[in-house]
């Protein structure tokens, strides 16, 4: 151990101490610690870590909701939530609110049997309300509600200390973040949870996914993803494909209209095109779509089908 011994001293960002910024963090400050001071209130750097980098994401306009994965007893969600709402995001949250049964194989110290068990839906609740805060109780991944996989998100928190949720939440959620989002994923190499650091390990090593590492209280580690990445005609078909599924269609007929101009003559985009329009119920654009993809490949049955669907609408009208 340090000669400094269990803690240090530590000042605030000279942004918020000298010039006046972060006028919200004593109200976060508040719920960061309540319930949870044996744990939370020495580990300031954390919840400033969490602040600074999630007010960067909002001002530069990263698109899509919110999420955590492991929320305990509410903290840092009362965080995200604070910023969700300011930025009329959805946060959405996966926890058992019940505690979870960690295995001596998942576990570096003496963590094992069941943990973080003093807590409940109805306490986290009304510490993080309901206004723009959805709850999807279960054992995460098994807990993603239907049509979820069509979302995209700004920020991501991974708190589920354990081996599977840890790693089926990186996949899930880091192919569907926003340009320039944020993944944050808690307890990484804290001596703690040997089924987090596999899970973090694995991943970078299988995507190249660059990781920074914070040195608060149980080890933090932030990914952000690249927010110039040059978009490609299939990410644009995908993005479309995605927003037909969940029921956005101006937003799918503009994004393959994107893919269009980066590749004519692509047929899937068409395709996608005619059935947006379809959906909407104009029949004659949906036509015009359908009739280029059945000329581009004339033996494609999803044209054929989703033409057929356009000329028996424009017939009804």
């Amino acid at each position: 151990m340090s000669k400094l011994g269990d803690k240090y001293k530590a000042y605030f960002p000279d942004s918020h101490a000298n010039f006046g910024q972060h006028g919200e963090f004593d109200e976060l400050h508040a719920l960061w610690i309540q319930d949870n001071e044996w744990d939370n209130g020495g580990d300031v750097p954390r919840l400033i870590a969490l602040m600074l980098n999630v007010k960067k994401a909002m001002a530069d306009g990263v698109q899509g909701a919110f999420a955590e994965v492991g929320t305990y007893k509410g903290n840092s969600a009362a965080v995200l939530a604070h910023y969700a709402r300011k930025h009329d995001r959805m946060l959405y949250l996966f926890d058992t609110f019940e505690g979870v049964n960690i295995k001596p194989s998942e576990a570096l110290k003496e963590t094992e049997g069941i943990e973080f068990n003093d807590t409940s839906l109805d306490a986290v609740k009304s510490l993080v309300g309901t206004d723009h805060v959805g709850y999807n109780i279960g054992f995460f991944p098994y807990s993603i509600p239907p049509g979820f996989e069509n979302l995209r998100f700004a920020v991501v928190h991974l708190d589920a200390d354990l081996y599977e949720p840890q790693k089926a939440g990186l996949e899930f959620f880091y192919p569907r973040l926003s340009p320039g989002g944020l993944m944050i994923v808690h307890d990484y190499y804290s001596g703690s949870f040997e089924g987090c650091n596999r899970a973090v390990d694995e991943f970078v090593k299988a995507t190249g996914a660059n990781l920074i590492l914070m040195p608060d209280k149980s080890g933090t580690a932030i990914f952000r993803k690249s927010a110039y990445e040059k978009p490609t005609p299939e990410s644009y078909l995908k993005l479309s494909v995605d927003y037909y599924q969940a029921k956005q269609f101006e937003n799918s007929i503009a994004s393959a209209r994107k893919a269009l101009e980066l590749r004519p003559g692509y047929v899937q985009a068409y395709i996608n095109l005619c059935a947006a329009e379809n959906a909407l119920g104009r029949f004659a654009e949906g036509k015009k779509a359908g009739d280029e993809a059945l000329r581009l490949d004339p033996n494609n049955q999803l044209a054929k089908n989703n033409l057929q669907w356009s000329v028996d609408g424009v017939n009804k009208k």
